[in-house]
């Protein structure tokens, strides 16, 4: 989960209690003013990293193991620092792109070859980002 104004942390998915018809819900983080509302809550691994951009267009990658496990109804800790007239607006989990070692070979014995990439016109997004 992570804030508003950049507080964030890990909870195990077992610490979250199942909830029938009438349940009151369960608390998941500790909101204060200097934290700010709820932003974004996903399901991530070990092989995951979160994009986290704010409204001012700032954008950072965070690997999921850097992120504190914590209780699930604890404070969370600062993960990316907010200006005071900022706040997160989208977080997005990729997989990590595996590594190669420099000028590793591929199948072929040769060097990767830069594929272009079609963005699109913004229009098909995936179905997890619209949410946000």
């Amino acid at each position: 989960v992570i804030t508003e104004r950049g507080y964030g942390k890990r909870t195990p998915v077992a610490d979250y209690p199942e909830q029938n018809r009438g349940g009151q819900g369960v608390y998941t983080i500790q909101m204060t003013e200097r934290k700010g509302n709820l932003a974004a809550m996903k399901t991530v691994g070990p092989q995951h990293e979160l994009f986290i951009v704010t409204e001012g267009a700032t954008v950072i990658r965070v690997k999921t193991d850097e992120i504190s496990q914590t209780g699930r109804a604890t404070q969370g800790v600062k993960m990316m620092t907010v200006d005071d007239n900022d706040r997160i607006c989208a977080v997005a989990r990729m997989t990590a792109a595996k590594e190669r070692p420099e000028g590793e070979a591929i199948e072929n014995g040769s060097a990767p070859e830069e594929t272009p990439v079609d963005l699109g016109d913004g229009n098909d997004m995936p179905e997890d980002l619209l949410d946000e």
